[in-house]
């Protein structure tokens, strides 16, 4: 990760909270020039990518999707995030797209539905992630498991 400091006297105004269009593109003109990362802000383990913007006069607004209030505790009540809830349509859709019978088809949805029930979404994110297949696994690695119906309902 690289951090570049807000608060280098180049291109900040060092007792001020709000953030200046022209300081946030000097950050970004600081990146690697083959770097196009996604716009995100919180924690790295939850990051709340941006959806949204609005320039209302003087005010450039950025719109992220939310994440869990720091006093909910250990209990996640938070629900899925917008590119959480595409990832379960594309986990959807795949099972729904697989060539498999229509029995086995229902017991993965009903996994995945009992998943969302019974779990936090980050362990439902989590394990929905883990069905990804890797895209090049190197010999020392095994491929995930592909998301089908079958290793839905394990």
């Amino acid at each position: 990760m690289i951090g570049i400091d807000r608060y280098n006297e180049e291109y900040s105004r060092l007792n001020e909270s709000i953030v200046k269009v022209s300081e946030l593109q000097n950050i970004i003109d600081h990146l690697p020039n083959d770097s196009d990362p996604d716009i995100v802000m919180g924690e790295e383990w939850l990051p709340e990518r941006l959806i949204n913007t609005k320039l209302d006069g003087e005010m450039l607004f950025l719109e992220f999707d939310n994440a869990p209030e720091e006093n909910q505790g250990d209990s996640e009540g938070r629900g899925f995030v917008e590119h959480e809830i595409a990832m379960i349509r594309e986990k959807l859709e795949q099972v729904l797209d697989e060539p498999s019978d229509t029995k086995t088809k229902a017991d993965a949805l009903l996994a995945i539905f009992l998943m969302g029930h019974e779990l936090s979404s980050s362990e439902v994110i989590e394990i929905l992630e883990s069905t990804e297949p890797d895209i090049e696994p190197n010999e020392h690695e095994m491929a995930a498991p592909q998301c089908n119906a079958e290793a839905l309902n394990d």
